[in-house]
């Protein structure tokens, strides 16, 4: 068990918080980039189809 010198807390025990937060907002980022990749997907139909329509 290492200790910091200068909390009384555990750095494994604070390593762990951090990367679960980091986890956390991989996770968020990656939805939200996922969600913007599927919103452009549909956007670029929609404007092909709007394309093929005012044709």
């Amino acid at each position: 068990m290492i200790m910091s010198p200068f909390f009384p807390i555990p750095i494994e025990l604070v390593h762990k918080e951090f990367t679960k937060q980091m986890m956390a907002q991989l996770a968020i980022v990656h939805a939200v980039l996922e969600m913007n990749t599927h919103v452009m997907t549909q956007f670029s139909w929609v404007c092909s189809r709007l394309m093929v329509v005012s044709r």
